[in-house]
């Protein structure tokens, strides 16, 4: 982000809940999630939106590309590209029992050419995680899982 500046985001333009987000550069991506309210599940509601934000003074959110409708996946920048990993799917209509059905997706997606890429699936189903590519500071050292 801009270091020199401060800026007002603007709001997403529809209300999301667990939908997945990652940064490359100055761009703030958001990917699926559920328009409905929280627990809430059912097809008409799931969202297959990525979206962008280049964060600047005039910052607005476009929708860049569509895919399958998930909430609860993991959505992790690196190497220049985004990379949606599992979340899940509704089959029900509102008002019937729950239908909900993990996915072992996993998919990149290449900014500069707007292009989605499928990969090899997860080896089983997976939603609701979250990257754990994280890097933590102690002193001065650092350690990095696995």
């Amino acid at each position: 982000m801009p270091t020199d500046a401060a800026y007002q985001l603007p709001e997403l333009p529809v209300t999301l809940t667990s939908f997945g987000g990652a940064m490359i550069g100055n761009d703030l991506y958001v990917y699926g999630g559920t328009m409905g309210s929280s627990h809430d599940y059912y097809k008409g509601v799931q969202n297959g939106s990525l979206m962008r934000l280049k964060i600047g003074a005039d910052a607005k959110w476009e929708t860049i590309s569509e895919g399958p409708k998930l909430q609860g996946l993991a959505l992790v920048a690196h190497g220049g590209k985004l990379y949606r990993i599992g979340g899940f799917e509704a089959r029900n209509e509102k008002g019937e029992d729950d239908s909900l059905w993990s996915s072992a997706s996993v998919a990149s997606f290449d900014p500069a050419t707007s292009q989605w890429t499928e990969m090899a699936p997860l080896p089983e189903p997976r939603s609701s995680f979250d990257d754990v590519r994280r890097r933590y500071g102690f002193g001065n050292r650092y350690l990095r899982p696995g």
